[in-house]
């Protein structure tokens, strides 16, 4: 292990128990100010207790029911293990980090002294730009052997907390975050899935919080080429959902008032220019040809109160 582990014990300030909401604390006998590589936190409210293992602390109360969540589950942990092993290297792409990253963080800004929720973390493409700039990240995935991955990265002194949890049952403390930025939506297997992580990120928000996400584009390239909405990675065999711009802002506005949605990662024939492929992402017709939908979701709905 390269770095600090996890937060310290304050970071459990940030978090709640996923099945009743109650408030974490470290286990007893520890009185110890931080949370070490190993040991344990519980809830106050119904005394369940979650691990920590390796610098990772698991909120996963249960396995993914979902049969696609279970599957991509046991395909991230094996690919992410053979990383680990080194008999796999790491996806890397220079074209699409130049042409989906840049309006991610455009999107995100500013960053610095933000408290970060990432939602789907994987092995930290995300993560370590944004430890970088924000005061710190909680960086949630539900694949344990990802987040080992993304452990070995950190530098000493990294204020990133592991967790892991299922996006679509974590909870967190309302109004805790400024940023809440997730690039797995699309890979979700239900609207209910997407409408509860969505949910889960207006709750985490402050007022004046912002909610950005990516999702794969089902747009006029797709459409050309006859690929499917619903399908898989032909590489990994994972699921992904491909959305329409009007299907994002529809089902983001059920927890935010205010939905802005374009593409990005335009690719074309003879196009290899990420600088150009960025610009005509902004254009109508060629930003059809994007690979990606940008989202950012503001104002966050709050429940309403009832009156005594």
């Amino acid at each position: 292990m390269t770095g600090n582990p996890v937060l310290p014990a304050d970071a459990l300030d940030l978090l709640r128990c996923p099945v009743e909401g109650g408030l974490l604390a470290v286990c007893p006998p520890s009185g110890a100010n931080r949370l070490g590589a190993d040991g344990c936190v519980s809830c106050s409210t119904c005394g369940r207790s979650y691990p920590i293992a390796g610098g990772v602390l698991s909120l996963l109360a249960d396995p993914p029911a979902h049969p696609e969540l279970a599957r991509e589950l046991r395909i991230r942990d094996e690919r992410a293990q053979s990383i680990l092993a080194g008999t796999r290297p790491e996806w890397q792409s220079a074209f699409a980090d130049a042409t989906e990253m840049p309006p991610m963080f455009a999107a995100l800004r500013p960053l610095r002294g933000a408290t970060i929720l990432e939602l789907g973390c994987g092995t930290g493409r995300y993560t370590l730009p944004l430890a970088r700039r924000a005061k710190c990240v909680v960086a949630v995935d539900f694949s344990i052997r990802s987040l080992a991955v993304l452990r070995e990265k950190l530098p000493p002194g990294s204020r990133v907390a592991l967790v892991q949890a299922d996006v679509s049952a974590l909870r967190v403390a309302p109004g805790a975050f400024n940023r809440v930025v997730s690039t797995l939506h699309s890979n979700l297997p239900t609207r209910e899935h997407r409408l509860a992580c969505c949910c889960l990120a207006a709750s985490a928000l402050d007022d004046d919080g912002r909610f950005v996400f990516g999702t794969h584009y089902h747009g006029l390239r797709d459409i050309l080429l006859r690929i499917p909405r619903s399908g898989y990675y032909p590489e990994t065999g994972i699921y992904r959902y491909r959305m329409r711009p009007g299907e994002v802002r529809r089902e983001a506005r059920t927890c935010f008032e205010r939905v802005r949605v374009r593409p990005t990662q335009v690719r074309l024939p003879g196009l290899r220019n990420a600088a150009a492929a960025r610009a005509a992402a902004r254009l109508p017709v060629l930003g059809s040809f994007g690979e990606l939908l940008l989202a950012v979701a503001e104002r966050p709905v709050r429940p309403a109160r009832s009156r005594s």
